[in-house]
């Protein structure tokens, strides 16, 4: 059957292709650590699952062809049964009529025989029906080995099938377990980014409030104050790493700018800074006193009045307001 050894190859190629496409397939690179980089990934892997889904399409069409040719290949098998058991039935039928007649020989059958002519037409006839029966049992032969030939075939397109059965339904688990993951990863970044961003609003809510309960500008004319009102004008300012300003500050960089506002130069250091002055408590304070946190010393603000601060927070907040004791203190200097 010519029709299944073209379906058999055809499946080769297809089986081939699959395969280098699973190959060749884009593997997790890592959990994406963004929005942006989770909704690409998710577009690249659904675009794959796409292929891939095109690739079974074209596969189970030629798998549909291919298991139509296996009912024809069996259907051919069944003809070439019945053939054969229609075969054996006759050449049965022949070897019985030869033994039946060996037991007299010709010659003797024509002397016995009434009627010779008769006998010599009978045997004419047994001639050509043993030359039958060699062209029966040949046609059996054959038949037989179609048969084999034919079983063979069927055999090995039911294996193929099966076998593009199995690939297909990896490759197809394949790209829905990566759908899936990167469906979960940018959902949980979705979440993670939404809670960040209403944590965001709650600390900018926070702030105006505290901003709408602090002092405005101090206006005692005291030097302290006008390190404290340079400070407070600077509210609403980025954050820049190692900022000297005008554009920008960090913590350190804002207080050495106040207090050179007054002619009073300071290193660009929280831990330097802290040498400068005198010590002063914090039921103490006033305006223009500088406050110092953590320990180690790695932040520093201006106070302005009323119980606040005004400090370059971090990076993404910029320069607030904010309670004295929004950090652990870790003292207070008096420089004016």
């Amino acid at each position: 059957m010519p029709s299944a050894r073209r379906v058999v190859g055809g499946l080769s190629v297809v089986c081939l292709a699959v395969v280098l496409a699973v190959a060749a397939s884009p593997t997790a690179a890592g959990d994406p650590n963004s929005v942006s980089q989770a909704q690409t990934q998710l577009d690249d892997y659904a675009r794959e699952a796409s292929e891939v889904g095109q690739q079974y399409d074209d596969v189970a069409l030629r798998l549909e062809t291919a298991q139509a040719e296996a009912e024809q290949v069996r259907a051919d098998i069944a003809g070439q049964e019945a053939a054969v058991a229609a075969l054996k039935g006759q050449v049965a039928q022949i070897a019985l009529r030869e033994w039946q007649s060996q037991g007299m020989g010709t010659t003797a059958a024509i002397l016995t025989s009434e009627d010779a002519g008769a006998l010599l037409n009978q045997l004419a006839t047994t001639q050509r029906t043993a030359q039958t029966a060699d062209d029966l049992l040949q046609n059996y032969q054959l038949s037989r080995a179609d048969l084999e030939d034919s079983r063979r075939r069927a055999d090995k397109l039911a294996a193929e099938i099966q076998a593009d059965n199995d690939r297909l339904a990896d490759l197809k688990t394949q790209a829905e377990a990566k759908v899936a993951a990167a469906k979960a990863a940018l959902a949980r970044l979705q979440a993670a980014d939404a809670r960040a961003a209403a944590a965001r609003t709650a600390a900018k809510r926070e702030t105006a409030a505290k901003q709408e309960s602090s002092p405005a500008f101090v206006s005692d004319g005291s030097s302290g104050a006008a390190v404290a009102n340079f400070a407070i004008s600077k509210v609403g300012g980025p954050y820049v790493w190692g900022g000297n300003g005008p554009a920008g500050y960090d913590c350190s960089g804002l207080t050495r700018a106040a207090y050179l506002s007054i002619g009073i130069s300071l290193p660009h250091s929280s831990s330097a800074q802290f040498g400068y002055g005198v010590p002063v408590s914090l039921s103490e304070l006033k305006p223009g006193d500088l406050v110092f946190y953590y320990s180690g010393i790695s932040h520093v603000g201006v106070y302005v009045g009323n119980g606040m601060i005004v400090h370059a927070s971090t990076y993404g907040v910029g320069i607030i307001y904010s309670p004295v004791a929004h950090a652990p203190v870790a003292g207070a200097r008096r420089l004016v």
